[in-house]
């Protein structure tokens, strides 16, 4: 390839790459339809923080329901995620619009997530930790 076209392919590379990241990040948070209908948060879920306006994917895994409650099955864990953890959750309330649920954060303490329904298979809200909310906006996305 001659060094006067090299500038143009690199950047056609670019812009070709940049569409399908953005492509990839909007279909993960368009849950799919056939789990709309579901009334519990039993299932599998895509967990992401907002940080500067941006998503931040976290994780993905499944909640199991669990003699009244619900235990997580951890699918996919980003090295971003903090802290790591086995994702032991209890005390789920659910009521279709509002969740929340503690987590076990090991040494850091035991959070509290209180998440709102924004659309049919999407919650969003914060992670509260010793009564004070945790910086960036989760998001939790069913994806089956």
């Amino acid at each position: 390839m001659s060094q006067k076209f090299r500038p143009l392919v690199m950047s056609l590379l670019f812009l070709f790459v940049s569409l399908g990241s953005y492509q990839l990040a909007t279909d993960a948070f368009a849950p799919s339809q056939a789990s709309a209908t579901l009334e519990s948060p039993a299932g599998t879920w895509q967990q992401f923080v907002m940080d500067d306006g941006k998503p931040i994917y976290l994780a993905t895994f499944t909640f199991v329901e669990d003699n009244g409650d619900y235990r997580v099955e951890a699918n996919d864990v980003s090295p971003v995620t903090f802290p790591q953890s086995d994702f032991r959750t209890f005390a789920h309330t659910y009521d279709g619009e509002n969740w929340g649920f503690h987590s076990d954060w090991h040494h850091f303490g035991v959070a509290w997530f209180q998440l709102k329904k924004v659309d049919e298979g999407r919650y969003e809200g914060y992670a509260y930790l010793d009564g004070e909310r945790r910086p960036g906006r989760h998001i939790l996305v069913r994806v089956k």
